[in-house]
């Protein structure tokens, strides 16, 4: 299993000083659901598809709980969708039945808990426990600083699968990489002076504390990255979605999406139009 900076650390830690009791019994537990015997058969047969060893399981589990511990506010549909990758199944469906019901087996030993607002109705995973430190973040927002180097192929060594979106999407005919190249060299920059005088408003109402708790992270992560990108020049990858439209991989720093966004970021190389 493929784990990211956060999930590694947070397994780093582990191995050093010991599971949480919550993990060692959340493997027990995964371990159970898998041998049990349902009423649904086609339920027996998913479970007993999957493959999974004693050491894999407990990867899971480290990688759903960095994930919660990382974001204060994570829907339970948010968290699947982020992870559902990990579950070693064909069928996307399954793998999203699959690891929903892990959630929620590991969630009755206390490691995490799921509980839904009288308000918006949504399921949210949230944790008790707190970091005394910052996980490391991955720059999986593709921002980068020098030049981009050329893309070798559809499935890029640097830059991953051209096509975004699950590895089911796909078409039969050729991905332009040429196109890509010369949208990834484009020079970018922020505009500081908007940024500074104008501040990001959520587009909808903040009709719930939950949905308060998200802007605010939201907005946490994009003031982040402002300030890192400061008045440097910039890159960004593009890749194709199934339709051949092409799109920036950003998402607190992007010229594309909202409109606050668009007007945030601007070319680097200005000469006036006549």
């Amino acid at each position: 299993m493929k784990l990211s900076k956060a999930e590694l650390y947070l397994k780093t830690v582990f191995d050093q000083e010991g599971d949480l009791k919550e993990i060692t019994r959340g493997v027990k537990d995964i371990q159970k659901y898998r041998k049990k015997s349902y009423s649904y058969n086609s339920k027996n047969i998913r479970v007993k598809s999957w493959q999974i060893d004693q050491t894999e399981i407990r990867e899971l589990i480290i990688c759903i709980f960095a994930a919660v511990v990382a974001e204060p506010c994570l829907t339970y549909q948010a968290l699947i969708g982020k992870l559902n990758h990990k579950i070693d199944l064909l069928d996307k469906i399954d793998r999203v039945k699959t690891l929903a019901e892990v959630i929620a087996v590991v969630s009755k030993t206390g490691l995490w808990g799921i509980a839904q607002t009288a308000k918006d109705g949504y399921y949210y995973v949230s944790t008790d426990y707190q970091l005394n430190c910052l996980l490391p973040e991955e720059n999986k927002h593709q921002i980068q600083f020098s030049r981009p180097q050329p893309i070798e192929s559809n499935k890029d060594r640097t830059y991953g699968r051209m096509m975004l979106g699950n590895p089911q999407h796909f078409h039969q005919g050729e991905l332009c990489l040429g196109h890509l190249d010369k949208v990834n060299q484009t020079k970018l920059v922020l505009n500081q002076e908007f940024i500074q005088t104008f501040k990001e408003e959520p587009k909808k109402p903040l009709d719930t504390e939950m949905k308060k708790i998200q802007w605010a992270h939201f907005i946490d992560k994009s003031n982040k990255a402002y300030k890192l990108l400061g008045t440097q020049k910039f890159h960004m990858i593009h890749k194709y979605c199934s339709r051949g439209r092409t799109y920036a991989c950003g998402y607190y720093v992007t010229p594309q999406g909202a409109a606050y966004k668009k007007a945030s970021v601007e070319l680097y190389n200005k000469e006036i139009l006549r």
